[in-house]
């Protein structure tokens, strides 16, 4: 193998699995096929494994960082059961159909929960059903039950024709936990462990949940288990992964914005989109970094909650120098600042005038002071200049124009 391409290969490897640690430079030259843009910029493809790579990383941190805001984060999955008529052949099976989960994230809205989720379908590599696993992320939903409550109350009071709705019990629907599989040799979500109930809000089968966030390691495990799916079948039409979330706020929203206020309490501007969390670690003790995408709406939104929370805190006041920053509040900045050669040479003549201008300046402010020292009055203020017209000769006497007549020859 030619040295230059093992060399290529052997970093487009580390790309892949460790994409984040690179910089919005390389992230189009680890593509295997880059793109370019009319005006010259260069993108990646976003079908390659360098990119699906990328994007697995960044969905992971993401959702990492959601799990943190949530109150009880679960790892979800939707399969198809027996359709109306008792066939096996659901008709559902057999297409990725995302509105049959929006219309589940509908119901459970409509319950009084306040879901917020992560869902990638694909299609089994046995039988070739759909199916769709889910990272849902549950919010608190106090403020909703009681809203219920007294939605309720007033409906009673006024003993109108009123619709009584639902009140939950807590964040979490009613369901069966499974769990982790531990059995030597058996895969960490087989079927041994996994107790599977037709839930009310799907009626197109079968639902397991298992529930995470008891270690940050099993969460990444299982934020890596949906998003590895993102991996199948890469290609554009070929491609059998379909992946959709929550995008108002978007995933990790919260998170970004703590982030944000951290830096403005610290007085220190973000420098990169790097990131990291306590807890996930490599096996060699080393924590896993994670990078925004540059250009991302996370990143944007990261760099406007940063700008916002600096000027709501410390107002009127500039903030420090970060080219990330600057960059965002005014694209293409650092590049107008590449001086060219003959912005330098004119930069250069402008330093050599303004130079040139301070010394005549201070020549002028010496001779201004000597001639005042000379010329200031010890008398009084009035007297300033005194001695200076005293020092002129006195002016001449007015003459009258002679009366005598001119003799011609002298008076001869």
């Amino acid at each position: 193998m030619d040295r230059k391409y093992q060399k290529n290969l052997s970093v487009a490897a580390l790309t892949f699995l460790s994409p984040c640690a690179i910089t919005d430079r390389q992230s189009f030259i680890m593509c295997k096929c880059p793109a370019m843009l009319d005006d010259g910029t260069m993108i990646g493809c976003r079908y390659c494994s360098q990119c699906i790579g990328r994007s697995v990383d960044d969905w992971t941190g993401r959702c990492i960082a959601e799990s943190i805001f949530a109150v009880a984060p679960f790892f979800v999955g939707l399969t198809y059961g027996r359709d109306e008529n008792g066939s096996e052949d659901h008709i559902r099976a057999r297409l990725l159909t995302y509105s049959d989960v929006q219309k589940y994230m509908k119901r459970l809205r409509a319950s009084g929960y306040c879901p917020r989720y992560f869902a990638v379908g694909e299609y089994g590599s046995t039988k070739g059903r759909a199916h769709w696993h889910l990272l849902i992320f549950w919010k608190d939903n106090s403020a909703e039950i009681a809203k219920r409550i007294e939605h309720n109350a007033d409906v009673r009071a006024k003993r109108k024709r009123g619709k009584t709705l639902n009140v939950p019990t807590g964040p979490v629907p009613p369901h069966k936990p499974s769990h982790r599989c531990d059995v030597p040799g058996h895969k960490p979500r087989c079927s041994c462990k996994q107790a599977r109930f037709a839930e009310p809000h799907w009626p197109h089968g079968f639902s397991t949940w298992e529930p995470l966030g008891r270690s940050p390691e099993e969460t990444a495990a299982a934020v890596r288990y949906v998003c590895k799916y993102l991996n199948k079948d890469l290609g554009g039409e070929e491609k059998q992964a379909m992946c959709r979330m929550s995008k108002v706020p978007l995933i990790g929203a919260d998170w970004l914005h703590h982030k944000a206020r951290l830096h403005v309490e610290a007085g220190i501007p973000p420098k990169d989109l790097k990131y990291q969390f306590p807890g996930v670690n490599r096996p060699n003790g080393e924590r896993v970094p994670f990078m925004l995408r540059p250009g991302s709406a996370a990143a944007k939104l990261f760099c406007q909650s940063f700008v916002d929370q600096w000027a709501e805190a410390h107002p009127g006041r500039f903030m420090p120098h970060s080219k990330l920053v600057e960059e965002f509040m005014d694209p293409g900045a650092w590049e107008k600042r590449k001086p060219s050669d003959e912005g330098q040479r004119e930069w250069e003549r402008k330093v050599d005038a303004l130079e040139e201008a301070e010394v005549q300046k201070a020549e002028a402010l010496a001779r201004l002071h000597d001639w005042e020292a000379t010329a200031y009055a010890t008398v009084s203020v009035g007297l300033r200049y005194q001695h200076l017209v005293r020092a002129l000769p006195p002016p001449l006497p007015l003459q009258s124009p002679s009366t005598e007549t001119l003799e011609p020859f002298g008076g001869l």
